[in-house]
């Protein structure tokens, strides 16, 4: 009995000291899963930003390539400075350093009427405001839905057969596209990353 009564506890500065190192191992936890959460995160929009810039000037590219089709020729090339001036024609219908608009008899039916009957043969492509959102925009017919978002920059440049610049319909042989997405959150700086990719297509039905 005596033995268990002289026996010694911690003392108050023992047990502060334990403390002291416990918060310490705890706050350390804290900042490795934390810097974890951070890195991943940082990852994924990353990705999602890559994603959305590959995803973005693919849709672009391959609708170019086809842009002028047109198998039985009834419909004529379209002819104009920056917007056709006739119309129905079949290839670039409108075209300005941020948005491009062309034409594609995709069912050979001679007909372009922006209905039901000729679907995506009428198709712009532009960066639009979407809920405070910046999306690409594809109008298909009149109807215009995102592709993909946080596009912050679309820009086209036209060139004819020489390779010089141009502005006019029936002379572009080939369009230089760059598109840049951004990061949906900002980094640890507080500053959005972007990322931007680059593109020229020779739309193959467009030719001298």
């Amino acid at each position: 009995m005596d033995k268990f009564c002289n026996s010694k506890g911690f003392t108050i500065a023992e047990l502060l000291v334990s403390m002291m190192l416990g918060l310490l191992i705890l706050f350390s936890v804290y900042n490795i899963f934390t810097n974890q959460i951070r890195q991943f995160k940082t990852q994924s929009v990353g990705l999602e930003m890559l994603q959305n810039a590959r995803v973005g000037l693919d849709f672009i590219v391959r609708e170019l390539r086809i842009a002028g089709y047109s198998p039985t020729g009834a419909l004529p090339a379209c002819q104009g400075t920056n917007t056709a001036t006739n119309t129905p024609c079949v290839g670039l219908t409108a075209i300005a350093g941020g948005s491009i608009s062309f034409t594609a008899d995709l069912d050979g039916d001679g007909s372009l009427t922006p209905d039901d009957t000729n679907p995506d043969e009428n198709i712009t492509y532009a960066v639009y405001a979407d809920g405070g959102v910046l999306c690409l925009g594809r109008t298909a017919n009149g109807s215009r839905q995102p592709v993909v978002e946080n596009i912050s920059a679309l820009s086209f440049n036209y060139y004819d057969g020489s390779n010089q610049t141009t502005t006019n319909l029936a002379r572009i042989r080939k369009i230089s596209v760059s598109l840049t997405a951004r990061a949906s959150i900002p980094d640890v700086n507080k500053v959005y990353k972007t990322i931007t990719f680059s593109s020229d297509v020779v739309p193959r039905n467009i030719t001298d």
